[in-house]
């Protein structure tokens, strides 16, 4: 899904180095974190907790690019990666006036289903079948991460250092994780087998959702609903087009799973977009901060244990039935660390939860 937005201005997260996080970093070493916010130039301390962090590495900047969903087709000539897609200025990036979200144009090489309906399979006896899952352009979202861990019975903490690698995309202030292919030849997807897809029942949103591309508008802080179109993408290898009865986008949506996908989605979008507005301070990539936010989104047994672990329950009181929830379901706690993030880094009033 990519993430439009009406609200943000890209030059205020622009940074003037980007990093790549080398994922054998990831997972070494335990570091005290002291969890802070600052209020009127006053530091106040909230939390303490150990928490596994890592080093970010300099590097050249990468090429930012229009990344079509599990293709791993780049589009040089286009500004804006999944999920990311805000508005940069015209002597930025060329295609920006072309992309703006207040228009809401087709992305090239891509055809509106605002009301129209589409024909796609998906299946073993066409001659394309998993041409798709090699050498793919595969970023992770939190909630994918939520899923895959779950279907292969693996930690957060094993699974990002196993199948994953950061890199500095379209969000200069905040990494995309990356789903890290294997070596053998055509670099398949690490999940792929001889007979398809072994993680299918929590393949990730891109996979699901192809060959439909999502793209939401959010306005952060706000009460309003998300508003979303859909495009129809085509590859030159995929031949799954023209086949079977059409289908329109709520059918496909259905019948993929996408509605959790869809939900988390949005509020993921929201904290990508506040992400960019560079809020680590001084510390920047490598302070705590940072971590503790890639924490939230991306390793949610490290979070969980920083929520039963510390005194963050007796200084976060949580409505109804969130605090049974956040201990036995990775998605609510993700939702819950969404909200928390808003108010730790924001101090947005939260939905979840009262402070103490």
């Amino acid at each position: 899904m990519r993430r439009l937005s009406n609200q943000e201005d890209a030059s205020a997260a622009r940074t003037p180095e980007l990093h790549a996080l080398r994922p054998d970093l990831l997972v070494l070493d335990l570091k005290f974190l002291t969890a802070f916010r600052t209020t009127n130039k006053h530091v106040e301390t909230l939390l303490k907790t150990e928490i596994t962090g890592w080093t970010p590495e300099l590097t050249q900047t990468p090429t930012i690019y229009y990344r079509s969903t599990a293709t791993g087709l780049k589009a040089p000539d286009s500004s804006f990666g999944l999920f990311d897609k805000t508005r940069p200025t015209a002597e930025e990036f060329p295609m920006a006036a072309q992309n703006s979200p207040e228009s809401l144009a087709s992305p090239p090489g891509r055809e509106s289903l605002d009301t129209g309906s589409f024909r796609f399979s998906c299946r073993p006896e066409n001659p394309c079948f998993n041409r798709c899952c090699h050498n793919p352009d595969l970023e992770l979202y939190p909630y994918d991460i939520v899923r895959l861990c779950s279907n292969l019975g693996m930690t957060s903490d094993v699974f990002l250092k196993t199948y994953t690698h950061n890199l500095k995309r379209s969000n200069p202030c905040f990494p995309s994780v990356m789903l890290t292919m294997s070596r053998n030849s055509g670099h398949p997807c690490p999940f792929l087998s001889e007979s398809g897809c072994r993680v299918y029942a929590d393949r990730p949103d891109a996979c699901r959702m192809f060959p439909l591309e999502r793209g939401v508008s959010v306005t952060p802080f706000s009460d309003e609903e998300p508003r979303e179109e859909y495009w129809l993408q085509r590859v030159p290898y995929c031949l799954g087009h023209g086949i079977r009865e059409e289908s329109t986008v709520a059918q496909w949506v259905r019948e993929q799973g996408l509605q959790p996908y869809n939900r988390m989605g949005e509020l993921w979008a929201e904290m990508s977009l506040l992400f960019r507005r560079n809020p680590w301070g001084p510390e920047g990539s490598e302070g705590r901060i940072f971590r503790m936010a890639f924490m939230v989104c991306y390793n949610a047994d490290q979070f969980r244990n920083f929520v039963t672990g510390t005194s963050f329950l007796q200084r976060y009181r949580l409505h109804d039935a969130w605090e049974e929830r956040i201990t036995t379901s990775n998605e609510h706690l993700l939702e819950f660390g969404f909200d928390w993030l808003k108010h730790f880094m924001f101090n947005v009033k939260p939905r979840l939860f009262t402070p103490a």
